[in-house]
């Protein structure tokens, strides 16, 4: 773990992280998923939802969470594409230095994009960051470790 001070950094503009979350049809962890996001630690955000044609297309009034901390734009794709052409398609609305994945039936720790670009501040040889997984199943934590590493 890197142990670079993100106030040593503070005279830098802090560099607009996208945020795209491919979805279809099912809010049942939407509002949790950006509730997470909504809860990180770094504060240059934009979330984009990608509503992959759901049979009732998505609105901003579904959400139910706080939607003046970042601003969230919601893209309709006019036929179901799958989560790929979704993600593909945020990257080309996004605004973003970087882009950050996030699919809508998942959670983010706080810190997550603060010890991610952190990582991208630290080596500008850094072309991609990302981190293990953690499952709950049958009621417990699993950790499951990425295997691929560039």
């Amino acid at each position: 773990m890197l142990d670079l001070d993100m106030d040593s950094h503070r005279e830098l503009p802090f560099p607009l992280v996208s945020v795209i979350i491919p979805f279809y049809n099912d809010l049942k962890y939407l509002n949790e998923t950006l509730q997470s996001c909504m809860d990180n630690t770094y504060s240059h955000l934009e979330i984009l939802i990608i509503d992959d044609c759901s049979e009732t297309p998505l609105t901003l009034k579904d959400l139910i969470v706080k939607k003046d901390k970042y601003p969230i734009t919601i893209y309709h794709n006019s036929s179901n594409q799958g989560p790929g052409y979704s993600r593909n398609l945020g990257i080309k609305m996004a605004k973003g230095d970087y882009i950050a994945f996030l699919d809508a039936d998942d959670l983010w720790l706080p810190e997550i994009i603060d010890q991610q670009i952190k990582v991208f501040l630290s080596d500008s040889e850094t072309v991609w960051v990302y981190t293990d997984g953690y499952y709950l199943i049958d009621g417990r934590l699993h950790r499951r470790p990425n295997s691929h590493y560039h």
